[in-house]
């Protein structure tokens, strides 16, 4: 059976998903992996300043290569494999970094 999104008196989709388990840390000028929450299939992330950041394992780094995030708020999909985000600040912005499970 299809679910179906309930729709506003617009017709736009209306969001079924709510923030869950946060994890916030303060942005560094060195790469920082960070744990996603257990079971996290849609994660929020939001950023109070720029940063480059990287998806994979324990083990990934974020460097001056990786996905530039601009200060704001995005909805990624988490495939099965990445357990870890890496996130490195661009110059010398400061803020935090946040991501929240969504369920």
């Amino acid at each position: 059976m299809n679910e179906a999104l309930q729709r506003d008196h617009n017709g736009v989709a209306v969001q079924s998903l709510y923030p869950t388990e946060a994890v916030n840390e303060a942005m560094s000028a060195s790469s920082q992996a960070l744990t996603l929450p257990v079971s996290a299939k849609f994660i929020r992330v939001a950023c109070t300043g720029n940063v480059y950041i990287e998806f994979g394992t324990g083990s990934v780094v974020a460097t001056t290569s990786s996905v530039l995030f601009p200060a704001g708020v995005e909805m990624f999909s988490v495939p099965d494999a990445v357990t870890h985000v890496a996130v490195l600040q661009v110059g010398a912005s400061s803020g935090v970094f946040s991501i929240n499970r969504m369920k």
